[in-house]
Parts: structure tokens; C-alpha cells; sequence
């Protein structure tokens, strides 16, 4: 089986709101590259707007990556992807908490309930502002707040 790059077009209706928004994925070739997958859209998207009602309002996408040599090749046990870490951070220019979930935070990175900022754990947590990561809004994640032991399906 080929490895695929995940695409997708956002589409809204006279409706608008939410219930007048959908979008749907496209699944591209691995081997497409930025410039061609624009390519590829700038032929797609016309057509698609021609054969449809709705405004196309976006469309995105998810390239794959090559993975840093380095990275364990077995998980740990005893931990899944389900308990992880909800990181808060506050970001320039609101008032609303940016708060990404990380899945599978190592047992040893909590105390209690409580994420530990200290050595590795406070490494990753300090890249969310020093590799000038943003929220959904595109403003700057300024500061760490804290972090709890969460559970999600």
C-alpha cells in the first residue's frame, strides 16, 4: 500500500454558519510535492466550482515528513495514547487559553495529575514558544501556564 498525503476542501453554503459548512478529503500521492499539490488544486478547485453550489472557502493540506534519525523505534508500556498531557498557554493578542492535547505523555512526566515541567518534559514545553509556534488564530504562544493528566478517546 502507497503512502498518501491527506488534502482537503472546505465548502459553505447558502445556509452558512455551521450547519451550512462541510468539507471533504482528497488523498494525494506521497510523492507530490508542495508546488505540485498547488498545481494540482489550481486545476481541481475550478472544475469543482463549476460542478457545485456551494463557495469553495479553503482547501488544505497535510504533507508527510521525513522522520529525524534518532526517534525510539518501540513505545514504553504502560501508557496510551489515550492519557496524555492538556498543555495551557496563554498567546499575544487574546484572551481565550491555547491548550494542545499530547497523547502518550510519559508516566514519569507527571507528578500526580500534574505535568512536570522540568528536564525533557520542560524542553518540549518551551518549544511551543521558542520555536514560534502560534494558536488556531495565528498569535504567538507567549507563556506556559500548566498542565494536567487528561483522558480522551
Amino acid at each position: 500500500m502507497a503512502l498518501v498525503q491527506a488534502g482537503s476542501v472546505s465548502l459553505r453554503d447558502y445556509v452558512g454558519g455551521t450547519e451550512g459548512k462541510k468539507s471533504f478529503p482528497l488523498y494525494l500521492d506521497d510523492s507530490l510535492t508542495l508546488a505540485n499539490i498547488q498545481t494540482l488544486f489550481n486545476t481541481f478547485l475550478p472544475d469543482l466550482d463549476a460542478a457545485i453550489d456551494p463557495v469553495v472557502e479553503s482547501a488544505q493540506v497535510s504533507l508527510n515528513l521525513t522522520l529525524p534519525g534518532g526517534l525510539k523505534s518501540t513505545p514504553g508500556t504502560g501508557t496510551t495514547v489515550h492519557e496524555g498531557a492538556l498543555l495551557h498557554f496563554t498567546a499575544a493578542n487574546t484572551n481565550y487559553v491555547y491548550d494542545p492535547y499530547i497523547p502518550g505523555w510519559s508516566q514519569a512526566g507527571f507528578t500526580g495529575n500534574v505535568v512536570d515541567d522540568t528536564g525533557v518534559y520542560a524542553t518540549l514545553i518551551g518549544e511551543f514558544i521558542t520555536l514560534s509556534l502560534v494558536d488556531k488564530n495565528g498569535n504567538a504562544i507567549t507563556a506556559f501556564q500548566d498542565g494536567k493528566r487528561t483522558f480522551r478517546k
